[in-house]
């Protein structure tokens, strides 16, 4: 059940994010560029800086309002990499392991962990069937 709740909000943050860049030619909003004040537009892909402080580049993948500044803030940072290879680009379609499950799966967006404040990857489950098939894991 909880996996399904989970899914049902993925589904309908991404098509809120969807109905926005159709809204807005493409632009999430303005951002302020990391380490700078200099204010640039949000458009999903375009790498900055890691705000978490490593020395890697990041694509921007959606934003999120800081409810107490009002402020966009970039979903874009690091995760582990799914073969411990150390850290990784949060990037859509890389391979990571999912906190739900504990499954190695695909990433499909980011979002910030309300509990570490930190931005972390969306991710989708897959279920390897006998069959050697991939199929959602719902």
């Amino acid at each position: 059940l909880h996996h399904m709740i989970h899914t049902i909000y993925e589904m309908d943050q991404q098509l809120h994010m969807a109905t926005t860049l159709t809204s807005k030619g493409g632009s999430l909003g303005i951002i302020t560029y990391p380490g700078t004040d200099l204010s640039i537009p949000a458009v999903a892909g375009v790498e900055i800086p890691d705000p978490g402080g490593s020395d890697l580049m990041v694509p921007i993948l959606g934003v999120e309002h800081d409810r107490s500044t009002g402020n966009l803030i970039p979903l874009a940072g690091t995760m582990e990499d799914a073969n411990g290879k150390g850290l990784a680009p949060i990037t859509t379609g890389a391979r990571t392991i999912d906190p739900v499950t504990g499954e190695i799966c695909s990433v499909v967006g980011a979002h910030i962990d309300p509990w570490t404040n930190t931005i972390v990857p969306h991710t989708q489950s897959f279920v390897e069937t006998s069959e050697g098939k991939s199929n959602l894991g719902m």
